[in-house]
């Protein structure tokens, strides 16, 4: 595993078709780094994990987020949040969950509603086509962002949306955030760009530099825009 844990995702690959040995150690070895349960272990207790799932499953809830970028990368940032993201029509059922378990909804002082029971109850202000607006000016398309802590576990933030919550996904401010998590699968949109080359498109032009700067510490080369005339990077996007 030591020795593994240096290979990029490609390094994997390239060793695994070597024999017949390699790939089953590089099997293996996927097991015990691709782990979701040891990803969640700072937000859910062991017990909590497999029904964490299961809402997963029942709502259509994904994770996005530096979660999934610890997830693929093998890594552990001290200071990430847990993101999810349901639509909004579900939010209720992952609400109760999070509540059942001891998390506490934290109000927003500038935004959104100041207790659950208001944003559970109110569907905010409704358009005749029965799809209401965006109400969150920090995620695009997002309905709401609720923030919920418990004592010993890192923060949760639920993002509801108006549609797929992977549409918002699409909408992230660079490609290198552009992963889920669901309830059985994991997804990287640009997997050579953001893991191999660590590189990131810059997506939304008018983003807050703080976003940006977060995922350059981390080692990510940002791109703020490609051309043609480079088949290196335009290849990888």
């Amino acid at each position: 595993d030591m020795l593994f844990s240096l290979l990029s995702p490609a390094d994997l690959i390239a060793y695994s078709k070597t024999c017949r040995a390699s790939r089953y150690s590089i099997k293996s070895f996927y097991r015990r780094a691709f782990r979701i349960e040891k990803t969640l272990r700072r937000f859910f207790a062991p017990d909590e994990i497999q029904p964490f799932r299961e809402l997963q499953a029942m709502t259509g809830m994904i994770i996005s987020g530096s979660t999934v970028l610890e997830f693929f990368d093998r890594t552990e940032y001290a200071d990430s949040d847990l993101d999810l993201y349901v639509e909004h029509k579900r939010r209720e059922p992952v609400v109760l969950w999070l509540e059942s378990i001891g998390y506490k909804f934290i109000p927003r002082p500038s935004s959104g509603p100041p207790t659950l029971e208001i944003m559970l109850l109110d569907d905010l202000m409704t358009h005749s086509d029965g799809i209401s607006p965006p109400t969150v000016s920090e995620y695009r398309d997002a309905m709401l962002v609720l923030d919920f802590k418990r004592a010993g576990s890192q923060r949760i933030q639920l993002i509801t949306s108006t549609s797929s919550p992977f549409e918002l996904v699409l909408h992230f401010h660079s490609t290198c955030v552009m992963n889920i998590i669901t309830h059985d699968k994991a997804y990287s949109v640009f997997p050579r760009a953001t893991f191999e080359e660590r590189r990131s498109l810059v997506h939304v032009k008018d983003t807050d530099s703080t976003a940006l700067t977060k995922y350059e510490e981390r080692g990510w080369q940002l791109i703020q825009d490609i051309k043609s005339e480079d088949p290196e990077v335009y290849s990888m996007f």
